[in-house]
């Protein structure tokens, strides 16, 4: 079960046993939040692969250099934004990957 089931499961528990929906504003937090940083990524991924497909037709290599660089590197970007979000959101113990962060000072 991935860390977003488990805060979901959570917030479900604490509702169930009567736990007002105020007193769980942190968990719903991370929650929706997580949900934002996916739903970017998704759409940011879509469009960069559209992007791609078509810049990969390109014959000419100058054409196909320019199509890059001014709509699919600024999408590469939004998307590592996002992925660094969720690199705080999620716990350790729930994300396999290393951390950006972590590999920069990896010796």
């Amino acid at each position: 079960i991935d860390y977003q089931t488990r805060v979901a499961e959570n917030v479900e528990r604490n509702l169930a046993i009567g736990v007002e929906k105020k007193d769980l504003t942190a968990q719903m937090d991370i929650i929706n939040r997580i949900n934002i940083c996916v739903s970017a990524i998704r759409e940011k991924v879509q469009s960069m692969t559209n992007l791609r497909k078509n810049a990969n037709k390109l014959d000419d290599i100058a054409d196909k250099a320019a199509l890059y660089c001014e709509a699919v590197k600024p999408l590469m970007e939004e998307i590592r934004i996002h992925a660094d979000r969720l690199e705080y959101l999620v716990d350790d113990r729930d994300w396999p990957y290393v951390k950006y962060r972590e590999m920069m000072f990896i010796r």
